[in-house]
């Protein structure tokens, strides 16, 4: 089980950028997780320096997040934003990500369906075929169709509630 909580760490009404803290609880490790924005009402927010709402973002570095084992806490991020027009903005943000245990079954199943419905070969760029992460491409032995092989398993996405940006002018007094 997982939970997607966001608030609003800077910013306010008299400027187009804001700050938001995600956080993520997960009783999980995740293999991967990215963040995008889900506009409910008013104008368009950009994420992570530019990006448009919808583009989903890796807001984590391996070589600065991951530990010893390559694996990445993505308990917290933070998002600045930024609207592009002034007004009221209602927004979702949104995590996609696969569980760690998800991906290693997945690795698995992968593995054993290659090893009993495939050859391994040399890489050659002409000749169709799955390259695996273990560096080794895969081609169908005859009768196998690659359409076969186990699929990725499908990511979880999580919403946190509606948060409201409202960039205005001020009024000189």
């Amino acid at each position: 089980m997982a939970t997607l909580t966001a608030r609003r760490t800077e910013g306010g009404q008299f400027t187009p950028d804001d700050t938001i803290e995600v956080t993520l609880d997960s009783d999980s490790s995740l293999r991967y997780c990215v963040h995008y924005l889900e506009i409910v009402s008013g104008g368009e927010v950009t994420h992570g320096g530019g990006a448009p709402s919808s583009e989903s973002l890796h807001y984590k570095a391996t070589e600065r997040d991951a530990d010893g084992d390559g694996i990445i806490d993505y308990s917290s991020v933070t998002m600045p934003l930024v609207q592009t027009e002034k007004g009221t903005t209602v927004l979702k943000v949104c995590a996609r990500f696969v569980t760690m245990a998800d991906w290693q079954t997945y690795d698995t199943n992968l593995t054993n369906w290659l090893t009993a419905n495939c050859t391994v070969k040399a890489a050659d760029p002409n000749e169709a075929g799955f390259v695996h992460s273990d560096g080794k491409t895969y081609v169908a032995n005859e009768g196998v169709s690659m359409d076969d092989m186990p699929t990725e398993p499908s990511p979880t996405i999580l919403k946190t509630g509606e948060i409201t940006l409202v960039w205005q002018d001020d009024n000189p007094v």
